[in-house]
């Protein structure tokens, strides 16, 4: 089993989390969103799934940064300046979760919605980014 140092988990954890790639700690700008907008809901599970489900979102953070997420069947691809990672994704409710093949670590990060707008929280920064579709 391939050990992650500890700079490729930090790096793995951004990614998850909507938005990645500094090797230090990150430094939260203090105009970053880190509530949800007024009126989002907790999803469901299935609610969840169907609005990611064979889509392709880009979401841009505070620092910049764009990062494109495909759900293609059981599967999350995701790149992230110059970086990429992909596995199996599932949601729970009010989250989804992805389990990394390659450099990013598996977990989970809130969700909401509003309609079909998705929205996710960095468990990172706390930033709150929207999905929008690519």
């Amino acid at each position: 089993m391939r050990m992650l140092n500890p700079t490729h988990r930090l790096l793995g954890i951004a990614a998850l989390c909507g938005g990645m790639a500094w090797a230090q700690e990150p430094v939260v700008p203090t105009d970053v969103p880190q509530v949800f907008p007024e009126g989002v809901t907790v999803p469901i599970a299935q609610d969840l799934k169907t609005a990611l489900a064979e889509r392709i979102f880009k979401a841009k953070y505070a620092n910049g940064m764009t990062v494109r997420y495909q759900f293609k069947g059981d599967y999350l691809y995701v790149d992230a300046d110059r970086r990429s990672d992909f596995g199996p994704w599932r949601v729970e409710d009010g989250k989804m979760c992805v389990d990394f093949r390659r450099i990013f670590p598996s977990g989970c990060v809130q969700a909401r919605m509003l309609g079909d707008a998705v929205w996710f929280k960095r468990a990172t920064t706390g930033e709150v980014v929207q999905l929008v579709p690519d």
